[in-house]
């Protein structure tokens, strides 16, 4: 089982933000799940890597630790597009 938490790196994690990760974290480890941190950097322009390193700082500070990390929103959503891209390309070769 995994539960993740994907803060947006465009502010300082707030309450909410926290009790949903200390939430998913104690969910996980309850269940010897996997807790991953996933960062929805889609807002390119507000989103900071200073606000990345305070929200991980922070959750460190609160005892959340994650199995894995540095898996950003923006990189999964260009992963996709690629294999859309793939697709159509068959597709077309395919069926015209």
């Amino acid at each position: 089982m995994k539960c993740r938490f994907a803060p947006s790196p465009t502010g300082l994690l707030h309450v909410g933000n926290a009790r949903a990760a200390l939430l998913n974290w104690a969910y996980a480890k309850k269940n010897n799940g996997s807790f991953i941190l996933r960062i929805d950097d889609t807002d390119q322009i507000r989103s900071t890597k200073e606000f990345e390193n305070k929200i991980k700082e922070n959750l460190s500070w609160l005892g959340v630790n994650w199995n894995n990390c540095h898996l950003y929103t923006s990189a999964a959503a260009d992963e996709k597009r690629v294999v859309d891209l793939g697709v159509r390309r068959i597709i077309k070769i395919k069926w015209g």
